[in-house]
This record gives structure tokens, C-alpha cells and sequence, in this order.
């Protein structure tokens, strides 16, 4: 089965990991790992190609999309992903679309989105089904729990409290 999983972290790479993992136990089909957030080394496996979308972050405050590499236009950079998603589903026409979080969160990121969406729904790309990966805690971006407060120190083993 060819499978596209579109990830977007804006602010760390948590969630970068945690759909490599999921792509990790797609193993026996083939997914393509959109990414859009700052360019990481990963390790990927065979099964797994990497799309990299022009990065986009947000602000601390989780309110304005800002471009990835100072000094470039917010809107050329939101044509090119958009361009450039519409081109993937075009040419893989996959049959499963994997959205984290989408549109439980990442609501910034609907300019992108949506389109392709509607896209989907009208059948341009064949028969798609679209899943929405959440984790299993959502948090409100404007009322933070104490562990964005800075209380969570990295450590060579993991993450320590202080």
C-alpha cells in the first residue's frame, strides 16, 4: 500500500519522531514522510522516502507561522508547499493519507491542507482515505502546562525535571 504521512513540527521535534515511528511500523508498505518543519538528519528506513516541504515554524506563542529560513516570503513559501503536496498526491496517487493532528490542531497549516483535502474528496488523486494521527494527550497552546514553562531540562539519557 502507498502511504503519505504529513508531518508538521513547528517548534521542537517530537512530533518529527514520533511520526518516524509510525512510519517505522509501516513496514511492508511504502510511505512517503512529508516534513515541513527545519531540515533534521534522520534515519530512514527502507520503506520510507522523505519529502522535505519548505520549513515553516510558528512563533512561541503558537499564533504566527513564520518561514523557516529568515529573510524569505511567508506567502512564496506557502505556494511552493502547496504546489508541491498537490504534485506528490498527483504523481503517487496514494491510497492512504496519513494528517497528524490535522485539523484537531495545526489549524495554520490549512492553507495547505485544504485544498489537498478537497482535492481528495472530489477524487482527484483516485480513491485516498485520509486518517487524522492524534496523540494521545492535546494540549491548549495558550494556557501551557508547566513542562513548556522550561521546568523539562534535556539529559543525555532522555529529559529531566528539575
Amino acid at each position: 500500500m502507498k502511504i503519505v504521512l504529513y508531518c508538521q513540527y513547528v517548534w521542537g521535534m517530537g512530533h518529527l519522531f514520533r511520526s518516524l515511528e509510525l512510519a517505522r511500523a509501516l513496514a511492508g508498505h511504502q510511505v512517503i514522510l512529508v516534513a515541513g518543519g527545519q531540515e533534521v538528519a534522520v534515519d530512514l528506513p527502507a520503506h520510507v522516502e522523505l519529502l522535505r516541504l519548505p520549513s515553516l515554524l510558528m512563533d512561541e506563542r503558537f499564533t504566527t507561522l513564520m518561514p523557516g529560513v529568515p529573510g524569505q516570503s511567508l506567502d512564496a513559501i506557502q505556494k511552493q508547499r502547496m504546489y508541491t503536496l498537490a504534485a506528490l498526491f498527483e504523481r503517487t496517487r496514494p491510497e492512504v493519507f496519513i494528517i497528524e493532528l490535522y485539523p484537531f490542531g495545526r489549524t495554520a497549516f490549512g492553507f495547505e491542507l485544504e485544498p489537498l483535502l478537497g482535492a481528495i474528496r472530489r477524487g482527484a488523486y483516485g480513491r485516498v482515505r485520509t486518517v487524522c494521527s492524534l496523540r494521545d494527550v492535546l494540549v491548549e497552546k495558550r494556557d501551557p502546562p508547566p513542562t513548556r514553562s522550561g521546568c523539562w531540562k534535556p539529559s543525555t539519557g532522555g529529559s529531566t525535571c528539575c
